[in-house]
């Protein structure tokens, strides 16, 4: 048996494993190019996380000053790891909940507060599902280049020049399929962190409700 086929083993049984899991998440009329192991959530719904006050655009309207404070500490707070953040998002808040004149303003900010971290999450969760989305499609576009030369590499006589530059390409394809598989492993908890880090703000948020 030529090298390549040995090399291509680990990747065609992933090729086929992506076409396994296409047919499975089609079937469960789920998008067919998602190829993370963890469950596709479009988005995250208010109910699943807050039992907070409403967050209907009435409820949550701000004037200038309050508005501005609310998006300055929404943008502070997702940009940090709320694991290393210092100080940590608890902290920070409290500091914002106790800055507040009275309890009725202190829930509206904070109730806005999760309402914005709520939009900016789910954006950008959007932009990463989109982004995994793509790159699975590259990743099963170089499946299906790999079957189709295996298929013509049968066909041609061994050893020869159109042998040898057939196994050349399957070579490079070998390696740029399995580096993006590798990538696509990371890719696929970068939605999940985002939720996470999204339940650990919106948990610190409720406890400062008055």
């Amino acid at each position: 048996m030529r090298h390549v086929y040995r090399t291509l083993l680990p990747a065609l049984a992933l090729v086929v494993a992506l076409v396994d899991h296409a047919g499975a998440v089609g079937a469960a009329d789920v998008d067919p190019l998602w190829p993370c192991p963890q469950l596709l959530v479009p988005a995250i719904s208010a109910a699943s996380i807050w039992d907070g006050p409403p967050i209907d655009g009435e409820a949550v309207a701000l004037d200038g000053a309050h508005a501005q404070a609310v998006a300055t500490l929404a943008t502070e707070l997702l940009a940090a790891n709320p694991a290393a953040a210092t100080p940590p998002p608890e902290d920070r808040i409290a500091r914002f909940a106790a800055e507040q004149s009275d309890d009725t303003t202190r829930n509206r900010v904070l109730t806005a507060l999760f309402a914005t971290l709520l939009e900016r999450t789910n954006a950008e969760r959007h932009t990463v599902i989109d982004g995994i989305r793509k790159q699975a499609a590259g990743v099963n576009a170089l499946a299906e280049r790999m079957n189709a030369l295996l298929a013509k590499r049968g066909a041609v006589e061994p050893g020869s020049p159109e042998d040898a530059e057939i196994e050349k390409e399957l070579y490079w394809l070998q390696r740029l399929f399995t580096e993006r598989r590798r990538a696509q492993t990371y890719l696929c908890e970068a939605p999940v962190q985002r939720e996470q880090r999204l339940g650990t703000l919106t948990r610190a948020i409720l406890s400062e409700l008055r």
